[in-house]
C-alpha cells in the first residue's frame, strides 16, 4: 500500500511498470498498427540523442518561467518523403509512414489549461522561443 501512496501524484513509476505498459502497447496497438502497415513493423520507441538541439530545448524549457510542461504529440510521417514548409519530412526515407513523436512546450493560460506555447502572430497566443522537437531515431530501424 505504501508504494501506491508514494507514487500518487509524483509522475514517476518504477522501470518494471514502464516495461509492462510498453509490453501492453506492443501486444495490442503495435500489432494493430503494424498489421495495417503490412510491409513493415511500426515504431516501438523513439530515441533522442542528448545533442545540442535536445539540450537547448530542455534548457530553454527550464529557464522560461511561463512554461508549464511538455506535451508529447504522437505523429505519423507522410506516405513518402516530402518537403513541408522547407523541411524534409521525414529526414530518413526508411522512416516513411512510421509513428513518431514531437515535443512541444506548454504554458498555463491562467485558467489551468496547458496550451501549446508557440508563435502565432496577432492571435494572443504565447510566443515560444523553443521550437517543437522531432527527428529522434525510430525503433525498429535503430533499436536496442
Amino acid at each position: 500500500m505504501d508504494n501506491v501512496n508514494n507514487l500518487a501524484g509524483s509522475g514517476n513509476i518504477p522501470y518494471a511498470i514502464l516495461q509492462k505498459l510498453h509490453n501492453n502497447y506492443l501486444s495490442h496497438k503495435h500489432k494493430i498498427l503494424s498489421n495495417d502497415l503490412g510491409s513493415k513493423l511500426d515504431t516501438k520507441s523513439v530515441w533522442f540523442e542528448l545533442n545540442a538541439d535536445l539540450r537547448n530545448f530542455l534548457t530553454d524549457t527550464l529557464n522560461d518561467g511561463k512554461v508549464s510542461g511538455i506535451r508529447i504529440y504522437f505523429m505519423e510521417y507522410p506516405a513518402m518523403q516530402t518537403v513541408m514548409d522547407d523541411y524534409t519530412i521525414p529526414l530518413k526515407p526508411i522512416d516513411v509512414g512510421q509513428l513518431t513523436v514531437g515535443l512541444v512546450t506548454t504554458a498555463d493560460d491562467g485558467t489551468g489549461k496547458h496550451n501549446d506555447y508557440y508563435t502565432q502572430v496577432n492571435t494572443g497566443k504565447f510566443l515560444m522561443f523553443t521550437p517543437p522537437l522531432n527527428h529522434g531515431d525510430l525503433c525498429p530501424q535503430t533499436c536496442y
